[in-house]
């Protein structure tokens, strides 16, 4: 994490200052978190990271599961590296999500694409299509249609698992390789590999069966 030294003239970042208070050994348990975090990120995405992600980011994002709720997790996951497998692969998704609906990339962005979302998807606060078009003219159509591939991947989503929704997103979305998805996600690649394309079967007898078109 990354903690601003209290010397004015060293401005330099070494560690994240949570800002929930922590008891001494909270604090302890989170940097030794955060730590496992940015060499899990680092090993794993750095090589795979199409869209210039920074590990210590990705690790910043993380932690905040961990600081929310701190004393759950040094219960149930005694060793900071335990705590940080488990928090990993889905932050690392979350992030990428995130990331999709600043960027504007939701399914709007990329419509061949089975799996894909706007990263505040079900928050009714979240960025809209007139948002992400602000100052122009909206056409109404394409907030119809924008809805329509909406609807068809939540419909999509519901009927395959987990595990090949996040592969998914990984792959076809953040550019990661079959491999790498699944050592981020802690499965094997064969395991990974049966999941996306059952899901893909899946989503292609969903589009035959409901006459769906999608561009």
């Amino acid at each position: 994490m990354k903690q601003q030294s209290n010397n004015p003239t060293n401005t330099k970042e070494t560690t994240a200052t949570p800002s929930t208070p922590l008891t001494p050994a909270q604090r302890r348990y989170v940097e030794a978190v955060y730590a496992h975090l940015c060499k899990t990120y680092g090993l794993k995405i750095a090589k795979a990271n199409l869209r210039g992600h920074k590990p210590a980011d990705v690790a910043n994002f993380a932690i905040q599961k961990v600081i929310r709720n701190v004393q759950h997790y040094m219960d149930r996951y005694p060793t900071a590296d335990h705590a940080a497998n488990a928090v990993a692969a889905n932050a690392f998704v979350d992030y990428c999500r995130r990331d999709n609906a600043q960027r504007g990339h939701g399914a709007r962005g990329t419509r061949t694409v089975i799996g894909d979302e706007p990263g505040n998807y079900g928050d009714s606060d979240g960025e809209s299509l007139i948002a992400r078009q602000s100052g122009t003219i909206v056409d109404p159509e394409d907030i119809v249609d924008d809805d329509y591939r909406e609807g068809i991947i939540r419909e999509v989503r519901e009927n395959i698992s987990p595990l090949a929704w996040e592969g998914l997103v990984l792959t076809e979305i953040n550019g990661l390789t079959q491999t790498e998805a699944a050592k981020l996600l802690g499965v094997g690649r064969e395991h990974l590999n049966r999941e996306i394309n059952k899901a893909k079967k899946i989503a292609k007898r969903m589009l035959e069966d409901n006459d769906w078109e999608v561009e």
